[in-house]
């Protein structure tokens, strides 16, 4: 048998999405909180039934063009941050 560096059979993903780092994770929690305020009386039906995670993750789906604009906006007015690189995002 010979003996080598295991490798796995399928790619596998980061620990950490990168997508989360910095300036895209806090234009996605923008956006995602301007949704739930734009669309306050949809959010307070859904979060009892689905819970706080479900509500947004059903508004972003319901809203997607709205929220691609949002995270888009949001993302090209934030502050530059130290220790992330700015890229362009894609929404």
């Amino acid at each position: 048998m010979a003996r080598g560096r295991f490798q796995p059979p399928v790619r596998i993903p980061p620990a950490v999405d990168p997508r989360s780092l910095g300036r895209h994770g806090l234009a996605r929690l923008r956006a995602e909180r301007a949704l739930v305020v734009r669309y306050a009386d949809e959010y307070q039906r859904l979060e009892p039934r689905l819970g706080h995670v479900g509500a947004i993750s059903t508004l972003v789906r319901r809203h997607t063009k709205e929220y691609g604009r949002m995270v888009t906006a949001s993302a090209a007015g934030a502050p530059e941050q130290l220790g992330f690189v700015r890229r362009r995002l894609s929404a």
